[in-house]
């Protein structure tokens, strides 16, 4: 696997490869203008054959003035919203679920 940090317009700041285990994905300050998009890049480098990865990278602000964005808190997906249901649709389904639907005239 490889994986990279690219800024918007710029050169890639980081260029890391991973055969097995474990490798550290630090760079140094970036200096970055508000509104640029900075890229976090995986590849398989070489085919598509055990290319199975975990990488959650994490960006913070200088001395942490900027607060912290985590790529696991960011991208994990919609939060599960608790099933809202309205008065009478439980006997509903349950009606739907038998034949005695079929039956109403």
């Amino acid at each position: 696997m490889r994986a990279l940090a690219i800024p918007q317009g710029q050169a890639a700041i980081g260029d890391w490869e991973v055969t097995t285990g474990d490798v550290a994905t630090t760079v140094a300050r970036v200096p970055l203008k508000a509104g640029q998009i900075l890229d976090f890049v995986v590849d398989c480098k070489s085919g598509p054959g055990w290319d199975s990865f975990t990488w959650s990278p994490q960006v913070a602000g200088i001395d942490g003035t900027n607060g912290t964005w985590n790529a696991a808190d960011g991208f994990s997906g919609p939060k599960a919203a608790s099933p809202v249901s309205a008065p009478g649709s439980a006997n509903a389904q349950a009606l739907l679920m038998t034949n005695e639907f079929v039956f109403v005239d």
